[in-house]
């Protein structure tokens, strides 16, 4: 069975996750090599060590930008049950 799901990052600290029905809304920081994500009003909340595996750039195609993370894989450091049910960790790719 595969699981998709959509995370989407604001520069101004917003973030939305998308996993089948279910749909959260919250923030996201980082601090020394950790990222720290809090949805639906702090009730679900998650640390991770992240890594960029792949970088954007000078690559992209003509009217489409790039992204400048394309892959980023996220490794749980404490993370609530509801993030691991709906498996908010391994590697996110972007789309451009």
């Amino acid at each position: 069975m595969e699981h998709q799901s959509t995370l989407i990052f604001v520069g101004n600290g917003q973030v939305s996750f998308e996993n089948n029905n279910n749909y959260w809304m919250g923030n996201w920081t980082t601090n020394n090599g950790e990222l720290s994500l809090k949805f639906e009003n702090n009730t679900i909340n998650g640390k991770y060590d992240y890594t960029i595996l792949r970088n954007g750039g000078n690559g992209a195609v003509a009217a489409m930008g790039q992204a400048a993370i394309i892959d980023l894989e996220l490794s749980p450091i404490e993370i609530d049950d509801s993030l691991t049910t709906n498996n908010l960790v391994g590697v996110f790719s972007s789309i451009n």
